[in-house]
């Protein structure tokens, strides 16, 4: 048996701290070791078999990147290092935290479920379907869960409860095989037109530009549509916004083939297009139909400049002259690249009548400069 003495001394050996414990404390000090975050305990909570711990951090640090400390605060877990190490998260704290690092990992790792492309069959039941979007929007999908099929006003639904988020490309992938689903689980079932406009516009918004093309051009064949000029008008800027000429030029001459009218916006994005691209027949031909249209008052310069110098280069200096005289009966100010373009024509032909009642027509728009370089003028 032990003597009381060595007992004690037992004891005194066992809490005295080493000089390794003395130099993590002081590692510690500094908030972390190796990027590691510091755990501090209570000391008192041992007698009680608990152990409390509270997640040390120091201004300038982070843990891990700052995007996890910052969906920490999102979270609303506000952890402080007193000096009694006392943590005040309570169990409601710790589900917030796990709900903000879950949304962390879903916006950052996004491209996990985003990598299988789409591979949707539609040979499954509504529920696989819902499955891949609950986490998307749980508050708008959780009452379908026990549905066996989708009406038309339940999708019209769904469709209003994602709001402008359905536009993120996750969200438009999921609400497209919904779409698809919904219009293959009966021969009978037909998408409300509203839900058919909203579906297009999310895809362009989306940048899902094929799945736009292949929808609107569908609908637009079986007259599904309440708004088929702003949708292709939509669709055709998206894929001049993203440089596809091509598409453009063919959906545009399909809407106005249709004697549907394009969008100011529509139109000028596609010309900005050409003119980029040098498209001088291209560019003529769209302006002239935008000015038809009646849509001239949205003429931008650099794409009146460029129409006028296509016109007057392929010998169509009257159209040219006939385009600025209608723009200015809209109270529209002419560019002076534009007259002077018109004055050096006249210069080559050596037209000095038609000349001087030009520049007395635009005499506001001319300075000294200008007609030198046509020469009348010492």
């Amino acid at each position: 048996m032990w003597k009381a003495c060595q007992l004690r001394r037992a004891i005194h050996l066992w809490c005295r701290p080493s000089a390794n414990v003395g130099r993590e404390s002081r590692i510690g000090d500094r908030g972390y070791a190796n990027n590691v975050p510091e755990l501090n305990f209570n000391k008192w909570s041992l007698l009680k078999g608990e152990c409390y711990y509270t997640l040390g951090k120091k201004e300038g640090t982070s843990l891990c990147n700052s995007a996890i400390a910052g969906a920490s605060e999102e979270a609303g877990f506000n952890v402080e290092r007193e000096t009694g190490e006392k943590c005040e998260a309570d169990v409601h704290s710790a589900v917030k935290l796990c709900s903000g690092i879950g949304k962390l990992v879903i916006s950052k790792c996004s491209f996990i479920f985003d990598s299988g492309r789409d591979t949707f069959d539609g040979n499954c039941s509504l529920q696989d379907v819902l499955k891949h979007g609950l986490w998307l929007s749980p508050e708008t999908l959780r009452r379908f869960w026990r549905a066996s099929q989708l009406k038309p006003e339940d999708f019209f639904d769904i469709l209003v409860g994602f709001g402008h988020g359905a536009a993120e490309v996750r969200n438009a992938r999921f609400l497209w095989n919904l779409y698809r689903w919904a219009s293959w689980q009966s021969k009978d079932f037909r998408h409300l037109p509203r839900s058919n406009d909203m579906m297009v516009s999310i895809l362009a918004h989306a940048q899902m530009l094929s799945q736009a093309e292949s929808l609107l051009l569908l609908l637009d064949e079986n007259k599904a549509l309440t708004d088929a000029s702003g949708l292709f008008s939509q669709v055709i800027q998206a894929f001049s916004e993203a440089g596809h000429l091509d598409k453009s030029v063919a959906l545009f001459d399909r809407a106005r083939h249709k004697c549907l009218k394009p969008s100011a916006s529509c139109y000028q994005v596609l010309l900005n297009l050409m003119v980029r691209r040098s498209k001088q027949e291209l560019v003529v031909r769209v302006y002239l139909d935008m000015l038809e249209v009646g849509l001239g008052s949205c003429t931008e310069r650099d794409i009146l400049d460029f129409a006028i110098s296509a016109l007057v280069k392929r010998d169509k200096f009257l159209q040219a002259i006939g385009i600025i005289r209608q723009l200015k009966s809209l109270n529209i100010e002419i560019s002076k690249g534009s007259l002077l373009t018109v004055a050096k024509e006249f210069c080559k032909k050596k037209d000095t009548r038609d000349m001087m009642n030009f520049l007395e027509e635009w005499r506001w728009c001319f300075h000294r400069g200008t007609v030198q370089t046509c020469k009348l003028y010492p």
